[in-house]
Formats: C-alpha cells, sequence, structure tokens
C-alpha cells in the first residue's frame, strides 16, 4: 500500500552505531528515484508491524538497536496472542461448567490397564468429573493446569533428554559432514 510506503511516521531511520542508517519499521528504507536525493523516501520490504504497535504503546523503538528491534517481534509474537486470547474470553460468554468439568475429567482420569478398568474409571469421572479438582495448582480458580507428580517430572526430563540426544546427534552428523 503505497500510502503505508510514504508515510513518514513509518519511513524513519536511526543511525546505528557502526554508522549505518537502519529502517525502523521496515526492512529497508530507499529513496523513490535512487538518483535523485531529494525524492521521496520509501519502505521496502515487510512492515514489521509488531515495531509499529510498541511505538504506539510508547515503546522506545527508535532508541533500540537493530538487533534488539528484531528480538522485541519475537517477544510480542509471543505474548500478544495471550492477551488477545484473554481479553476475547472476558467478553464471551462460558461454555456450560458441565460441559467443561466433563472434559478436564476425561482428560485427567488415568489409563487402565485394561478395557475394564478403564471403563471402570471413566464411569467413575463421569459420576464425579470433580474428583481431580485436587490436583489443581490454582484449586479455587478456573485454570486447569495441574501440580506436577513424579510421571510428569519423568516425562519432561525424558523429553529434554530426547530432544537434547536428537539436537546432540545433528550437531555431530554436521561436524563430520564439516571434515
Amino acid at each position: 500500500m503505497p500510502s503505508l510506503r510514504e508515510a513518514p511516521s513509518l519511513v524513519q531511520e536511526v543511525v546505528a552505531d557502526n554508522g549505518e542508517t537502519k529502517a525502523i519499521f521496515f526492512d529497508t528504507v530507499v529513496r523513490s528515484d535512487p538518483r535523485d536525493p531529494d525524492s521521496t523516501r520509501i519502505g521496502q520490504g515487510r512492515l514489521h508491524m509488531e515495531i509499529v504497535i510498541l511505538s504506539k504503546l510508547g515503546v522506545p523503538v527508535e532508541s533500540m538497536s537493530a538487533s534488539g528491534r528484531n528480538a522485541s517481534r519475537y517477544v510480542f509474537d509471543a505474548i500478544f496472542p495471550f492477551i488477545i486470547l484473554l481479553l476475547v474470553s472476558l467478553f464471551t460468554r462460558p461454555p456450560e461448567k458441565d460441559r467443561v468439568d466433563q472434559f478436564f475429567g476425561k482428560m485427567k482420569t488415568p489409563i487402565g490397564e485394561t478395557p475394564e478398568l478403564e471403563e471402570a474409571a471413566m464411569a467413575e469421572t463421569r459420576q464425579n468429573p470433580n474428583r481431580f479438582n485436587d490436583t489443581k495448582l490454582f484449586p479455587n480458580s478456573s485454570w486447569e493446569f495441574t501440580k506436577w507428580n513424579k510421571v510428569d517430572a519423568i516425562g519432561f526430563i525424558t523429553c529434554v533428554c530426547v530432544s537434547f540426544g536428537i539436537l546432540s546427534l545433528f550437531w555431530l552428523i554436521l561436524r563430520w559432514l564439516e571434515s
């Protein structure tokens, strides 16, 4: 959109420590006519809406380094969806409590060793879907985070070790291919 590419507030540049000029809101800022130093400056590449929003929220993006602005984009992308999710949940009708209780009761019911034991456990959960509320991290809230037990800790540590092993194997293969 030409109106955004040419907006004076969006084609700002700053001088980096090494003397180079860096665009703040776009990948780069160039002159519309490269031969005319007085021609209009236009933004080229991606318009970083994350940085625009942070700037409008009062974050001094102009004083950040280029890598700081880049990092702020990732932090924004990580946090912004959760803020939207929380805001939307405040203004929408919550689901039926019985349906939510049944869902999380089923999710928290351990798998039985046999199909009969599993069905018996599920029948008990259907009768009392709140039977696992003592495992909630925040007991008197609608948040369904649960406290870790030994199985959770072992599972997490195993996942971290397997991930580390895969990354180590990948690193070793790269080193082997380099030599």
